[in-house]
């Protein structure tokens, strides 16, 4: 699904530029962590090849009336939920379903309050979502969602008990890695060893894909040049807060 994502589009159209491609899911900008490699196993968009894809895997238009069907036959279709109440994700939305459509595959948007869209996200009761999860400088600060087994990895609820407590005998052997990684990563002193670790993290996500990202809209901030403790890096980024700022 990942070559039905045209990024370069949405980023035009629905963040009228104001956006980047994202990392995966470490941003470009984090050059403590950032993996450039994930930039050569990301799949670019391409609708020829997700039809190939498809085709591949048995799920082909049978009767030709330009819908998809699984090997049983039935409908290839899916719901794709998201919050009404946030516009880019509602236009990023009705991207991906025109995308869809033209590939045969029946789409269902499902607009919802956010409040609805986190219930359904916690519970698994979703075939598709679009959600924005937030980023951190380090990855550790992610671990409860980017680690198997954690109470935010919503993709594989299985993975972790009643308890909260991981089950290693339910994980991927991908899933398995990723899960030792964080742990290897938590107690690593050492910041080249510990970059290596999440580097190695960021490919195996973009490999096995548990999560498309799509884009990583841009944050805009304006400071005074009277105001003090405030910082210009060269990449655009601004450093400071408002409990160490001062005006001059």
């Amino acid at each position: 699904m990942e070559h039905t994502i045209d990024r370069y589009r949405i980023i035009e159209d629905v963040y009228n530029t104001l956006a980047v491609i994202p990392g995966v899911p470490v941003l470009p900008a984090n050059t403590a962590f950032y993996n450039p490699a994930i930039e050569e196993i990301m799949r670019p968009y391409d609708l020829e090849k997700a039809k190939a894809l498809l085709d591949e895997v048995g799920i082909t238009d049978r009767n030709g009336d330009g819908i998809r069907e699984l090997p049983s036959g039935r409908p290839f279709e899916l719901t794709l939920t998201t919050a009404v109440n946030v516009q880019p994700h509602n236009d990023i939305a009705v991207i991906l379903e025109n995308e869809w459509e033209e590939l045969g595959i029946t789409t269902h948007l499902q607009l919802i309050s956010s409040t609805l869209v986190g219930q359904k996200r916690t519970a698994g009761e979703y075939e598709a979502i679009i959600e924005a999860l937030g980023n951190q400088p380090d990855p550790q600060l992610r671990k409860a969602i980017w680690q198997p087994g954690r109470a935010l990895y919503y993709w594989h609820r299985s993975t972790m008990d009643e308890n909260q407590q991981p089950i290693l005998a339910n994980m991927e052997d991908w899933e398995l890695r990723v899960f030792e990684l964080f742990e290897l990563g938590e107690v690593e002193m050492d910041p080249v060893q510990r970059k290596a670790l999440y580097d190695e993290w960021q490919a195996i996500y973009a490999e096995r894909v548990p999560v498309i990202y799509i884009a990583k809209g841009m944050e805009l901030g304006a400071v005074s040049n009277n105001i003090g403790n405030v910082f210009l890096q060269e990449n655009g980024q601004i450093i400071g807060t408002n409990y160490t700022a001062f005006v001059k």
